[in-house]
């Protein structure tokens, strides 16, 4: 709430006309004012939002990286103890060989995550570079379904499946990325899967090459799937 004040040295009377005409003057003026304030307001919002984004970048890189250094570290004693013949030169029981297997099956996923976490931070800031070159589709995709088949502890009920025709044209894409993509949603479709089958699949659809994955596990409740395209 404000009011305008007008006033002059010498006394004149003021027609009801005039003061009419001075509202709409009064109530821009207020509106003028008013937008100024929200603006000032916006952007110290705006900078105050984008210091928080800058330091949440920062902490996500440097705890990334300081999580590499140990991680490393566990998985490279798991995978040397694992390895024929290995450094002790002993038999290792098969259930110390198990159990070594899934220190390093999950130190696999946890590395992948803090990748993520990594290039998420990147992403934000618009620093996530891709590296496009050519690839053998078929191979890359037997390659990358074998890799974390094999590394996925999974219920004997879940077949693990692949739908590939005998030929794929090759493509040009980042593999670390398109990689990343893959693996992620196996990932979680073998989480979420204890029986039925975890399938990735491809068909070229011209001028599109079409990759999926599919599962029967729980699945997406349906009054939250239009959500999952946010971040």
């Amino acid at each position: 709430f404000g009011g305008v004040d007008l006033h002059q040295y010498r006394p004149k009377p003021n027609v009801r006309e005039e003061i009419f005409g001075m509202r709409p003057l009064a109530d821009y003026l207020g509106i003028v004012f008013r937008n100024a304030e929200l603006f000032t307001d916006a952007l110290a919002s705006r900078e105050a939002a984008e210091n928080a984004n800058q330091l949440k970048t920062r902490l996500l890189a440097n705890v990334s990286h300081e999580l590499r250094t140990p991680l490393n570290i566990i998985l490279g004693y798991s995978q040397s103890a694992l390895a024929t013949p290995n450094p002790y030169r002993v038999e290792l029981p098969e259930g110390l060989r198990q159990d070594l297997l899934y220190i390093f099956q999950s130190g696999m996923h946890l590395q992948r995550i803090v990748s993520d976490l990594l290039d998420l931070s990147r992403a934000e800031i618009g620093e996530l570079e891709l590296v496009p070159e050519v690839i053998d589709t078929r191979n890359f995709l037997v390659d990358t379904f074998t890799n974390i088949a094999s590394q996925t502890t999974t219920s004997p009920d879940v077949k693990k499946v692949l739908e590939l025709p005998s030929r794929l044209p090759a493509i040009q894409a980042d593999p670390v990325r398109l990689r990343q993509i893959i693996m992620n949603l196996l990932s979680n479709a073998f989480k979420f899967t204890d029986h039925g089958e975890v399938c990735l699949g491809a068909a070229v659809e011209p001028p599109h090459l079409h990759l999926w994955v599919r599962d029967t596990g729980l699945g997406i409740p349906f009054e939250v799937q239009e959500r999952i395209f946010e971040p």
